[in-house]
């Protein structure tokens, strides 16, 4: 009976909080990405960042530079994607909370 009680009561003050409170929304603009972070702390094959580390520490280290090119062209590439994939899920979330606002209000 007190369980039961409680719920109302509880259903009962949000309902109210809802009712006086209108939703307000805050949006915080991320940078775009410039570089991808580890998702892993196995062993992977070497990538642009540790070829130049190497070749810092090391000079006498060669590399081809073709290699290198394609390397860092694929790397600013999936940056570039996750960057416009993060701010397409942005949108997505703003325009899902329109949505739910504007059903919500009629």
């Amino acid at each position: 009976m007190m369980r039961g009680l409680g719920s109302v009561i509880i259903l009962l003050a949000l309902g109210y909080i809802h009712w006086v409170f209108k939703p307000t929304t805050i949006t915080i603009r991320q940078a775009p990405r410039v570089g991808i972070s580890p998702v892993t702390t196995s062993i992977v094959p070497l990538t642009a960042d540790d070829i130049a580390r190497g070749l810092l520490a090391n000079p006498t280290i060669s590399i081809d530079p073709k290699q290198l090119e394609t390397i860092y062209t694929l790397r600013v590439s999936f940056a570039e994607q996750q960057s416009e994939i993060d701010q397409l899920s942005d949108k997505l979330g703003q325009d899902a909370q329109q949505l739910l606002y504007k059903v919500h209000s009629q």
